[in-house]
This record gives C-alpha cells, sequence and structure tokens, in this order.
C-alpha cells in the first residue's frame, strides 16, 4: 500500500533547498522509505511504502544553509520551522491523501482509503472489510454454522475482535477467563505452599529426633512440593505473558464439560473411558493463521475442569518460549508437540486435582513420557523432547 504526504515549502529568498525522506524506525533498525528533493518554493506529493516494521518518521534538511526565519514547512496541515543545517526528523502521523493522519484503523486493521474514500475500507489478512456495512467484502472462506459467512467479529464488534479476518475473539470474555484462572490456579498454589510450610516443619522436628528415614522421605515429598508449586507459578506467568504478547493473539473458546464421564481404572477399554478420549480430542489446544500473525485458541469449561488447566498450560508454554511457533508444511503456524510437553501439562493438571487424574498417569511418580503414551493414543508417535 502506497501512502502519501504533502509538504508545502513556504520559504523564499535565496537558493534554498531541503531533502525530505520518510523513514521506518524500531529499536534495531532504520529503514529509508523515499526521499525528495524540495528544491521550491510550493507543494510536494512523496509517495513511500511502509514496511510496517517500525514506527514511522521523517527528516528534513537544509542544504545549503540555515533558512530564513520568515518561512516554515507545512506536513498535511503541521507547520514545522526549520533553524539550521542539521536534520529535523519528525513523527509521522500522515497516512494518505486528505484529513487522514493514521495508518490503522477500526479493529486495528490497516486502511485502504484509496478504495471507498478515507476510513471507509480495512484490510487485514483473511478478509477486505467494509466499516460502512460493518460487513467483510468477501465472503468469509471458512463456514459459520450459526452466522452468515459475510458477518464479522460475531455480530459483536464492542466486545470482539478479529486482527487477521479469520476468527473474531471476544476480548471481554478471554479477559474474564484469564483473570480466573489466574484467580483459581493462584488459591491452588496458596494451599500447596501451606502444605509445603507443614512439611518443613515435620522435617525440622525429624532432623531434631535425628530420624533419617522420616527426613528421608520428607525430602521427596518436599521436592515433588515444590516442583508443583513451580509448575503453577509458570501457569500465573504464563498468563501475564499471554496478555503482554504483542506477536501471539490468545483467546479461549468453551467447550463441553467432561467430569460427568468418569474413569473406570478396572476397565481402560470401556466405552466410558472411550467417551473421556473422544471428549478430550476435541477439546486440544489449536494454532491457527500464519507464523508472522499466530492465533493461539484454549478450550475452557464452566466452571473450569482438570482439562481446562491443561490446555491452558499448552498457551502458558508458547507464551514463556518454552516451544516455538514456526511454519507448517502447507505455510500456516503450528508448532512441534513433544511427550516433554504434555509432561509439563499434566504436572498442571496434577497440581491442581490429583484425584482427576487419568489412572496410568494418577500418581506424581508415574507421570512420565511412557506412561503417557498409553493415556492416548496420539501421544504414542510423539518424541520425547
Amino acid at each position: 500500500m502506497k501512502n502519501k504526504i504533502r509538504i508545502e515549502n513556504k520559504y523564499v529568498g535565496r537558493e534554498l533547498s531541503f531533502v525530505a525522506q520518510p523513514f521506518e524506525y524500531n529499536l534495531d533498525d532504520t529503514v529509508l522509505l523515499a526521499d525528495a528533493l524540495l528544491d521550491r518554493d510550493g507543494e510536494f506529493s512523496l509517495t513511500y511504502s511502509p514496511k510496517g516494521s517500525g514506527i514511522l518518521g521523517l527528516s528534513i534538511t537544509s542544504r545549503f544553509g540555515p533558512p530564513p526565519t520568515s518561512g516554515s514547512i507545512t506536513l498535511g496541515g503541521f507547520v514545522t520551522v526549520i533553524t539550521g543545517y542539521e536534520a529535523q526528523q519528525f513523527t509521522m502521523t500522515i497516512c494518505n491523501e486528505g484529513d487522514d493522519k493514521y495508518r490503522f484503523g477500526f479493529n486495528g486493521q490497516e486502511k485502504v482509503n484509496e478504495i471507498a474514500g478515507t476510513g471507509n475500507h480495512n484490510t487485514a489478512l483473511f478478509w477486505e472489510y467494509d466499516t460502512r456495512l460493518g460487513r467483510r467484502w468477501n465472503i468469509d472462506p471458512v463456514d459459520q454454522i450459526s452466522i452468515r459467512n459475510y458477518t464479522t467479529f460475531g455480530n459483536n464488534p464492542i466486545s470482539n475482535s478479529d486482527l487477521l479476518g479469520n476468527k473474531w475473539k471476544d476480548e471481554v470474555n478471554d479477559q474474564k477467563v484469564a483473570d480466573r484462572e489466574g484467580k483459581v490456579v493462584g488459591g491452588r498454589k496458596a494451599q500447596l505452599e501451606n502444605e509445603l510450610t507443614k512439611l518443613e516443619d515435620k522435617r525440622a522436628d525429624a532432623v531434631t529426633k535425628g530420624d533419617n528415614d522420616k527426613i528421608d522421605k520428607l525430602d521427596k515429598k518436599i521436592e515433588q512440593k515444590q516442583h508443583l508449586i513451580g509448575s503453577l507459578q509458570e501457569v500465573l506467568d504464563g498468563l501475564v505473558a499471554m496478555k503482554n504478547d504483542s506477536k501471539v493473539t490468545y483467546t479461549f473458546e468453551e467447550h463441553a464439560g467432561i467430569d460427568d464421564i468418569k474413569l473406570d481404572p478396572a476397565n481402560p477399554n470401556s466405552n466410558i473411558q472411550k467417551s473421556r478420549h473422544t471428549v478430550s480430542r476435541t477439546r486440544q489446544t489449536t494454532i491457527s493463521g500464519t507464523p508472522e500473525a499466530p492465533l493461539v485458541t484454549m478450550p475452557y469449561t464452566k466452571p473450569f475442569d482438570d482439562l481446562t488447566h491443561h490446555e491452558i498450560g499448552h498457551g502458558v508454554q508458547i507464551a514463556l518460549g518454552f516451544c516455538a511457533i514456526g511454519p507448517m508444511k502447507n505455510g500456516n503456524a503450528g508448532m512441534r508437540a513433544t511427550l516433554l510437553l504434555e509432561q509439563k501439562c499434566y504436572f498442571i493438571q496434577f497440581a491442581m486435582n490429583p484425584a482427576g487424574m487419568p489412572s496410568a498417569i494418577s500418581t506424581y511418580e508415574t507421570i512420565t513420557n511412557e506412561n503417557i503414551k498409553t493415556v492416548d493414543p496420539m501421544y504414542k508417535n510423539l518424541p520425547d523432547k
């Protein structure tokens, strides 16, 4: 998309000219987008194409000496006085011709003012959007079951957002779910910390009595408790990281629960067990979009069940950098699943509710890669790391 800056040179007298250079800058680099010579009085139109990687700026340099104080440079209505030889730099807020002063519009999407006038048309990776109608310009390529394929934002543009145009997310609900998870996990972590304090008191008493066997047993329990507390702290840290992650979009999607489907340790091949696996497979954290703009969708239930904490754990792993999102063979965003990542999520699940664990990994010691492979056939071919 090409943008234009209108520059008016109002300086008069002597050999006077300026060099105007729009550029884009961030913490790592500065990219020159264009340059133009302002060698006369009057109006100039400078065309450039933003790269989208940083903040737009404009440099104006006097070529032959200090300009007279009686003149000025006008940028899209903003008057700038040039006072010396040195380059004068400004942050640009001008997007296109006319009175538009910002590159992005509603929903954070880039405006395309050339199609339907200033602010009337937005573009994203998966759609073109008519801001006057509140509808897609193209039919949604993914059929929506409950709404028309021209519909946007789930018919609720106040609460929902859809930055890429491929899947709308409920911003308000997402924050509620994240806050609820933080509260539940934080409460459970506090319980485990109280249990840890009691274990440490018992150990101190055993040391006083010189009971080495008891000390060894308590050391093992203390180590396990500390590990579980650390797992829950990672969840709390990850929820904060999700909120601050500017490269990945995170959302939560409500699913049916599995609390009414009980495990049968004596008969793992029962219909009840198979039903639980069927429900579990439909509740997996998914990654969509492109590697440059991925969307992570985490399932949850009302009220939260054990699997909710497990799947949010996968989102936490992405937010904390334990696993990287990259391109799949089809070019879409994805990540490499491993048994180690599943193990970390099962420890989170165990920390939240030990009684709800699958029979094969019902104790702390049994949460191993080999045992996880027996929980569900989909784990059998996963690499360890």
